[in-house]
């Protein structure tokens, strides 16, 4: 049997492990949990309780649990061997990580999906990679339009509209859940909200009553 290594630090590690256990004490050593509180409304990683909730007053019952920082150093080396340095079997390892935080073993698991153009680039969808290898049932219900704009001159409600127009709801797929179904709507990371924000109300407005969002990384 081939020996097996670390995909961050290239360690000899067990096959039934996917990192090795100091790079996991790393990054769990960045969770949000271990320095902050949570919103009770929506999940944004807060200081304190004192503090009014930034993301509930830009937007409304959007409910995401988020892991670690954008800013923390290991979490986000993870992401950038997962997705630019072709390290899939980090997969597993989020997919674990996301796991941990789920209860609901009748929830689906969905996903943002990659632009065309990442996906003809790299190979692959990096989320749909993830949401594959979670415990409960990974669905398509999001695609991706393919339009593509430069935000950084735009409006904040410009912004909005760019999202909203550059993803579709899968129908299809969408019919054969019911629309009581629980549904966990993955992404890698939340910067604006601006993206994430769109998928979610593209579930919602179909009529899904019960949709959650979870990412690796957030930016405060």
């Amino acid at each position: 049997m081939l020996a097996k290594h670390c995909p961050i630090c290239d360690r000899l590690i067990s096959h039934s492990d996917v990192i090795c256990p100091d790079c996991r004490n790393s990054f769990e050593k960045e969770l949000f949990d271990n320095f902050m509180t949570r919103c009770n409304n929506c999940g944004y990683p807060l200081v304190a309780d004192l503090y009014e909730c930034p993301h509930c007053r830009e937007f409304h019952n959007f409910y995401v649990y988020s892991l670690s920082p954008y800013s923390s150093y290991f979490s986000r080396r993870i992401l950038e061997f997962y997705k630019f340095n072709g390290k899939k079997s980090l997969s597993k390892f989020i997919a674990q990580c996301f796991d941990k935080h789920i209860n609901d073993t009748d929830a689906v698991v969905t996903w943002v999906p990659c632009s065309p153009e990442s996906l003809k680039k790299r190979g692959w969808d990096q989320m749909k990679e993830i949401a594959l290898k979670m415990k409960n049932k990974a669905v398509c219900l999001l695609l991706n339009s393919g339009i593509s704009v430069q935000q950084k001159t735009l409006t904040k409600e410009q912004r909005m509209t760019v999202s909203q127009n550059k993803y579709l709801l899968s129908e299809n797929n969408a019919a054969m859940l019911s629309k009581t179904t629980p549904i966990i709507l993955i992404d890698d990371v939340m910067t604006t909200g601006n993206t994430l924000y769109a998928c979610y109300l593209l579930l919602k407005n179909y009529g899904f009553t019960d949709v959650r969002c979870m990412t690796l990384l957030c930016e405060l």
